[in-house]
Order: C-alpha cells, then sequence, then structure tokens
C-alpha cells in the first residue's frame, strides 16, 4: 500500500501519533524550561515560579518532573509504534 493509502486506511492512527508529537513538543519545551531555571535558579524562587501550590517541595517537583517525562515517553512510544506500521507495510510492499 502507498503512503496515502495507508493514511486512508489508518487516519485515526495517524492523526493521534501526530497529536502526541505535538503535545509531546509542548510538554518537551515545558521540561526544558523547567530544569534550565531548576538548575540556575535558586531553589526557593524556582519553586515559588514553577509551583501553582506554594509549600511545593524540591522532592514534589522531581516527581512532576519524571510524571512529565513519562508521559513523553508513552506518546514517543505510541508514534513509534505507528511509523513502525508504514515500515511493515512499506516491506510487504515489496514482497
Amino acid at each position: 500500500m502507498n503512503k496515502n493509502e495507508f493514511f486512508k486506511k489508518y487516519h485515526l492512527e495517524g492523526s493521534l501519533a501526530i497529536l502526541d508529537l505535538d503535545a509531546n513538543d509542548d510538554q518537551s519545551q515545558f521540561c526544558y524550561q523547567a530544569l534550565l531555571e531548576y538548575r540556575e535558579l535558586p531553589l526557593d524562587t524556582f519553586l515559588a515560579e514553577y509551583s501553582d501550590d506554594e509549600d511545593m517541595t524540591e522532592s514534589e517537583f522531581i516527581e512532576l518532573m519524571l510524571d512529565e517525562l513519562e508521559w513523553i515517553i508513552r506518546r514517543a512510544k505510541n508514534a513509534k509504534r505507528f511509523v513502525k506500521k508504514r515500515q511493515k507495510t512499506m516491506r510487504e510492499e515489496i514482497m
């Protein structure tokens, strides 16, 4: 099946993979900025800027960051699965 047929057949999955990557772009930017500022700013200043809850601790921030990174990984795996599906259909096309 050619590329157009593939995207037509797997329209929903393809759209979700694209949305996952778009969400990862935003979330990766957040994590990048947060980690950069975590490194550069005094801890109290950093926590005040990144916390909705003024009592957020450094440990809570680290847990939040790990959760965010886990979501990025999950979404990337979903997109990877979709691209691998296309790779498989390309191999089948050659055979």
